[in-house]
C-alpha cells in the first residue's frame, strides 16, 4: 500500500488518485499555491508538487507570459519580408497567433 505524498497516510485502492507517478487521496491532490482540488492529469508539476495551470503559469512561467494582459509589451520582430519592426503584443499563455509570418503569444 502506498502513502499519500501530502498527508503521508496510507492510500487505499478504492480511494486513490494517481498523478505525477504517485498515489493521492482525492482531497489531498490540491494545487500547491491556491489549494484548489485537482483532477489527475489536469494540472502541472514543479519539483514534484502539483499546481493548477493558472498558478503554474503565474509562479513558474517565463517572464512576459503571465495570464491576462495588464499592459502590452513591445517586441522587435524580424521577418524575411520586412525589416525589424516594433509591435505591441498582449501576451497570454493560451494560444499561438501568426502575424507577418512571425509567431507570438496572443
Amino acid at each position: 500500500m502506498s502513502r499519500c505524498p501530502r498527508c503521508d497516510k496510507p492510500v487505499y485502492f478504492a480511494e486513490r488518485r494517481s498523478s505525477l507517478g504517485k498515489e493521492w487521496h482525492p482531497t489531498c491532490l490540491r494545487c500547491g499555491s491556491c489549494d484548489r482540488l485537482l483532477s489527475p492529469g489536469g494540472h502541472c508539476e514543479h519539483l514534484g508538487n502539483p499546481y493548477c495551470n493558472n498558478c503554474y503559469q503565474q509562479n513558474f512561467g517565463p517572464d512576459g507570459f503571465r495570464p491576462g494582459c495588464v499592459e502590452p509589451r513591445k517586441f522587435k520582430m524580424n521577418n524575411a519580408a520586412q525589416s525589424a519592426s516594433e509591435k505591441s503584443v498582449c501576451l497570454r499563455p493560451t494560444s499561438w497567433s501568426e502575424q507577418n509570418s512571425v509567431y507570438y503569444w496572443a
